[in-house]
């Protein structure tokens, strides 16, 4: 695992972090969150994610893996960038909105469910269908 990249972007309460796991078959996983402020309370809450599992397909001048192009490969990425939650598996088009996914709620979840979903994937070699519990509808 690379170490966090961990950007505050209002102390204490609204920060982003991004994490990646990276394997030496060539796959990765990525996870990026951002977490703001609730309004009128000292809370925060998470605002924004992305969770991508797939091959590797950029790193920087130093060799660390980042971010890969929009257009990349994946395996299965759930993400919130443009139109609210939804999940793109095996291609990046089409996006599955949560009215066409059953067994998995989008907004609940989290990075640590995923990453330990990737890891099962990868052991057993289960597909990743079953392992993060989701159907894809017509």
């Amino acid at each position: 695992m690379q170490e966090p990249n961990w950007e505050v972007l209002r102390v204490p309460l609204s920060w982003s972090v991004e994490v990646f796991f990276v394997f030496r078959d060539g796959k990765h996983i990525r996870t990026w969150e951002t977490h703001d402020k609730f309004a009128g309370l000292q809370a925060s809450r998470r605002i924004a994610w992305a969770y991508h599992y797939g091959d590797i397909t950029t790193r920087d001048s130093s060799g660390l893996v980042i971010q890969g192009p929009a257009d990349g490969p994946v395996d299965v990425r759930i993400d919130t960038c443009t139109s609210g939650p939804h999940l793109h598996y095996q291609a990046q088009q089409p996006h599955y909105p949560p009215t066409r996914i059953a067994g998995l709620d989008l907004t609940q979840l989290g990075a640590l469910k995923f990453v330990k979903a990737i890891f099962r994937h990868r052991s057993s070699g289960k597909d990743l269908q079953r392992v993060l519990g989701f159907k894809l509808l017509p």
